[in-house]
């Protein structure tokens, strides 16, 4: 009886003890998941959101070759034109057949870089006209395809009339059409501040190999009247343009001393510019002119 009561009696305190074992392991158990379970980081307040200053975003520069070079300038060919340095109380002789850069925007003038047009600030419009510090920059505009062209002035010294652009290769020049051009050009009195624009027209018989140009000079060269400057039978030597010689009026009285040199442009001959500088008779200053044109009509001839 005894020996019953005190297997009874270890039963009893051993099941207690095992109970009270059991619940403190729980209790820690669950003491621990809670504690994991909780955040390490406080939430952010909305008054906290709104004191954070945003960075500004930084303006990403367009990678890669331009839309431009890659329409028409895939393979990076280097971009061929003239180049004239205008002095104060004359111009220099013309720099013909230059290599530039392989895009339309930048021109190398003096193994310096310079960008034609801001990019932003590019349109479709004929000529693109800025004043400058040193006086005013005119450009032509993305109307053409082929070629750059116009007058600017680095510094109080230097003013630079230029055309460049995708040069026709030789192979694509006809021997049998004669094609009518149409554009813009740019005008400076030799180192003037102001350059004048306006229209002119030009006829290029690739059959001859000789070219006439028309330029309306408007009242831009001192006379109360319209004055009409004609370069007659220039020389088309394969995808270049060249003359030397007399200017004449439309009644064929020779007003000026001329020298031009320019390019045929595009794949096609699509284009024409060039630049030109004119000793005007009776006028002490000389003109300089950069021009550019686009093919309106052409039509084969009987060789």
């Amino acid at each position: 009886m005894k020996q019953k009561i005190l297997t009874l009696t270890s039963i009893l305190l051993l099941t207690a003890c095992g109970a009270g074992s059991g619940s403190s392991a729980n209790s820690e158990s669950n003491q621990s998941a809670q504690s994991t379970n909780q955040p390490t980081n406080q939430p952010v307040s909305k008054s906290d959101n709104l004191n954070k200053k945003e960075e500004p975003k930084k303006e990403e520069k367009p990678k890669g070759p331009s839309e431009w070079k890659q329409m028409y300038n895939p393979n990076g060919t280097l971009l061929h034109g003239a180049v004239m340095d205008v002095a104060s109380f004359g111009s220099s002789k013309i720099r013909s057949d230059i290599d530039t850069t392989d895009e339309i925007n930048t021109i190398k003038i003096a193994d310096k870089e310079i960008e034609l047009i801001p990019e932003k600030e590019q349109s479709e419009n004929g000529l693109y006209s800025k004043e400058e510090f040193w006086g005013e920059k005119t450009v032509s505009g993305k109307k053409y395809k082929y070629i750059r062209f116009g007058i600017l002035k680095e510094d109080p010294v230097n003013t630079r009339a230029f055309s460049h652009g995708l040069v026709t290769p030789e192979k694509n020049i006809p021997d049998n059409v004669i094609a009518k051009y149409e554009g813009d050009y740019i005008l400076n009195f030799a180192g003037g501040e102001t350059n004048y624009k306006n229209k002119f027209g030009a006829d290029l018989n690739f059959s001859k190999k000789r070219f006439d140009i028309e330029y309306n000079l408007g009242r831009k060269i001192g006379s109360n009247k319209d004055e009409t400057l004609q370069i007659l039978d220039g020389t088309i030597d394969k995808n270049k343009l060249e003359f030397s010689g007399y200017g004449f009026n439309k009644k064929k009285e020779i007003v000026s001393n001329i020298e031009l040199k320019g390019h045929i442009f595009g794949e096609k001959y699509q284009e024409v510019g060039g630049v030109v500088s004119i000793v005007m008779k009776d006028k002490a200053e000389n003109i300089v002119i950069s021009f550019g044109g686009q093919k309106v009509s052409e039509k084969e001839v009987k060789k």
